[in-house]
């Protein structure tokens, strides 16, 4: 073959090579493989855009529920639903995408749709029967629901969890508040009390000790003449005085603020620790 011709044919080989290139890279199965890659690294927006190039060519019910996996990740939970929702009569993945949704809801918050409709069609999946009332009975710890039985929350529960649980239902049903106004009225008629019923005892002593070495200093001072020094003693008596009432009442919202704390702090870490008792994923 004339060398000629070998250049020609090479050049037009260079020419087409990209777009050879570029038609392979963004082949639908390529496009796949590249979506599960960024999927499986977390990066789930671009493997959303990845998925739904597929998509375009062929339907496939396990990349629509990644699709949904991956906005519920992002915590994207409205299109997230609306993603799992159009797997609903899927063959393969339907009770997958109704349990999908459910912990959607749960995640978004509307815990008055899970406790009314979760274990009712079209929405209810017998596959995830036990996961479903387990984020039923969760949403009793998370919101300001008082009409709970214990026992039967903690029922659906592993026997390792139930004592956690009834300890935190214990905590919300009867927290251990303390009264701003018992405080104040407290430190009212005995400087400090109020500080020691909200357990700083500490405060307390001060402002007894305090107020009560004041006003001795300062009767002893007029007393004696001294009215400078008496008044002196007055201005430091009323100050430990009206600290004292004033301190109480504070005392009591840190003291409550602080339960309040704790308790959702404890359910946090216990529910994230067991996953908030969900399936391993299978994807």
């Amino acid at each position: 073959m004339p060398a000629g011709k070998i250049l020609m044919m090479f050049a037009i080989f260079l020419s087409l090579g990209p777009l050879i290139y570029s038609q392979d890279i963004h082949s639908p199965e390529n496009r796949l493989k590249f979506g599960n890659q960024l999927y499986s690294e977390k990066d789930y927006l671009r493997a959303i855009g990845e998925y739904n190039e597929y998509l375009k060519t062929n339907d496939n019910d396990t990349v629509r529920y990644k699709i949904a996996e991956a906005y519920f990740r992002m915590d994207k939970y409205p299109q997230a639903e609306d993603n799992y929702k159009s797997l609903f009569s899927s063959y393969t993945l339907q009770d997958e995408a109704k349990f999908g949704l459910i912990k959607a809801t749960f995640f978004r918050g509307d815990f008055d749709f899970l406790r009314q409709y979760s274990l009712k069609s079209p929405y209810f999946t017998p596959k995830y029967e036990m996961e479903i009332k387990r984020l039923i009975n969760i949403t009793y710890l998370l919101d300001t629901s008082t009409n709970i039985e214990p026992l039967k929350v903690v029922a659906v529960f592993p026997s390792d969890a139930q004592t956690t649980m009834l300890d935190l239902l214990e905590m919300k049903l009867h927290p251990n508040y303390k009264d701003p106004t018992l405080a104040t009225v407290l430190s009212v008629f005995v400087p400090g009390l109020g500080k020691a019923y909200c357990k700083q005892y500490t405060d307390g002593i001060i402002a007894f000790v305090g107020t009560g070495l004041s006003i001795i200093f300062a009767v002893n001072n007029f007393n004696s003449g001294s009215v400078f020094k008496g008044t002196v003693f007055t201005g430091l008596a009323a100050f430990f005085y009206g600290g004292s009432i004033y301190g109480s009442a504070a005392a009591a919202q840190n003291y409550n603020a602080g339960i309040k704390f704790n308790f959702e702090n404890g359910v946090k870490v216990f529910l994230n620790s067991n996953n908030y008792f969900l399936p391993k994923d299978r994807f």
